[in-house]
């Protein structure tokens, strides 16, 4: 299983390599239903959020929460990032519209410094990973242990204020038998 593990990424890796090839970027393929609109704020980098929030540790929780609601990011957000930004802020207020930013950072694409740089395979090379992925798939799917999980949902709002928090639901979700 870990033997397969270098071939996933490649894998991913390439398929991100041929979209940006082709100039297309994840964040040109979300399509957005009729009638919505893209938030418009204040664009920024990761780094630059991360500068910003590193510079407010004695401003109140709200005015944060306010500025970061009027944010949007222009590339995708790392974990270990989002981290860092967390530790700078002091309450709730400011959290969760740095999750809310940070979320809708998951559809950009990462900044280029996290894209490894790696040659494309081959296509014979690229059928093997292919079906070395299937056939792990196929093996795994009915290995996988009963499980369950809490899924928890945090849902926002961007009306003509800026991004608010509207409810946190939870759900138990449970898988069984492959």
């Amino acid at each position: 299983m870990k033997q397969l593990m270098p071939f996933v990424v490649a894998l991913l890796s390439l398929m991100g390599a041929a979209l940006r090839t082709q100039n297309i970027s994840a964040s040109t393929q979300l399509k957005l239903p009729a009638g919505r609109r893209v938030l418009a704020g204040r664009e920024i980098s990761g780094e630059q959020l991360e500068q910003m929030l590193a510079g407010t540790n004695r401003e109140p929780d709200v005015k944060v929460a306010k500025q970061l609601s009027e944010l949007e990011l222009t590339e995708r957000l790392s974990a270990a990032r989002l981290a860092r930004c967390e530790a700078n802020l002091r309450g709730p207020d400011a959290r969760r519209p740095l999750i809310a930013l940070a979320d809708r950072s998951s559809f950009l694409d990462p900044p280029i410094s996290e894209i490894p740089t790696i040659t494309e395979p081959d296509p014979q090379a690229q059928r093997r990973m292919i079906a070395l992925v299937a056939d792990y798939v196929k093996k795994a799917i009915h290995q996988l242990p009963n499980l369950y999980a809490t899924r928890v949902t945090t849902s926002f709002q961007h009306n003509k204020k800026p991004l608010h928090w509207v409810s946190t639901e939870s759900a138990i979700v449970r898988y069984r038998d492959g």
